[in-house]
């Protein structure tokens, strides 16, 4: 179980920064956690520009890690435009806590067309249910998402190749799970960005704990768990069940 974010910022920061804030407090103390419990087993996050990618893993919990922090907030604070991924982590139990199985996590397609896909998930899928999305190595379920993403896009494109990649996320999740999936696909010239809302259904706690939000506010469309949207106050709407929502697309500078 876990806490997260994606955003598409199109004219600055914009909200973002008190949204990270409430981020924090979130992984810290998760008031909608049925026992509620925090989430301090590793986070990570990733900013992507047009002409930049900055990536930073810890295994450290968010809120002992003010170095880790006060540079995300920095590096968000000088973007025009740009994808931001954020994850904090509980560990499930009997699972490693170590620096690999923090998020947002990454995965490389060398079949077809060149791409990286990076993912940040909240949810715990049998692996029995996943074992079909990938291949012997997988570090976590996150890391067997990522590589089925990536195959999908080197097949289908970012935004084909997203969608029926989260389609098959939610299927293999079933109706007794979560799966709230974050994930960027960058490729050749352009990077896609596409958010998985998918909750257990007939489980009324779990399912207040699992359905995300999403805001759209001064440039910035940022769709995140339903803890940030409350400890932020904002004005942020729920999400279907299984609504994948399309965050855009951002051209990359090539030269």
């Amino acid at each position: 179980m876990c806490r997260l974010l994606a955003a598409h910022l199109s004219n600055g920061p914009g909200p973002l920064p008190e949204i990270i804030e409430a981020f924090m407090r979130a992984c810290a103390h998760d008031e909608l956690h049925p026992r509620r419990k925090s989430h301090r087993d590793g986070w990570g996050w990733l900013v992507i520009t047009p002409t930049r990618m900055m990536h930073y893993r810890t295994a450290e919990p968010i809120d002992e890690d003010s170095e880790g922090f006060a540079s995300l907030t920095k590096t968000i604070s000088g973007i025009r435009e740009g994808f931001v991924i954020a994850h904090c982590r509980r560990a499930s139990k009997g699972m490693k806590k170590w620096l690999l199985a923090s998020h947002p996590a990454p995965h490389t397609s060398l079949t077809g067309k060149y791409v990286e896909v990076w993912v940040a998930f909240n949810g715990t899928i049998p692996l029995e249910r996943l074992g079909w999305l990938g291949e012997a190595g997988y570090v976590t379920d996150t890391h067997l998402i990522a590589s089925a993403l990536a195959k999908h896009v080197a097949e289908d494109g970012p935004r084909e190749g997203l969608v029926r990649g989260l389609r098959a996320v939610a299927s293999a999740a079933g109706t007794a799970h979560g799966a709230v999936v974050a994930a960027v696909a960058v490729g050749e010239g352009a990077a896609h960005a596409a958010f998985l809302n998918h909750y257990p259904l007939g489980k009324p706690r779990l399912e207040r704990y699992y359905r995300a939000r999403i805001i759209r506010l001064r440039g910035a469309v940022v769709a995140a768990s339903p803890t940030v949207a409350l400890y932020h106050g904002g004005c942020w709407a729920e999400l279907d069940e299984d609504e994948i929502v399309d965050l855009g697309e951002m051209r990359l500078k090539v030269t």
